[in-house]
């Protein structure tokens, strides 16, 4: 099982890959970051997402 997955798109694409994962019971948490905050905000409210990053580079650090 993985701690955290930094995820880039939070769209279908990469919002069915994060929920499979969670559901699998693969990762523990999910910071997810899109060009667009609607779309972001949208993911997090959908428990797609645990939290939002405000840029590519903070989803994906540590």
């Amino acid at each position: 099982m993985f701690e955290q997955l930094g995820l880039i798109g939070c769209g279908l694409m990469g919002g069915s890959f994060a929920l499979a994962l969670k559901k699998a019971g693969l990762v523990k948490r999910v910071v997810g970051y899109s060009k667009s905050p609607s779309t972001t905000e949208r993911a997090r409210q959908m428990g797609v997402i645990d939290v939002e990053a405000p840029s590519a580079l903070l989803a994906v650090s540590g």
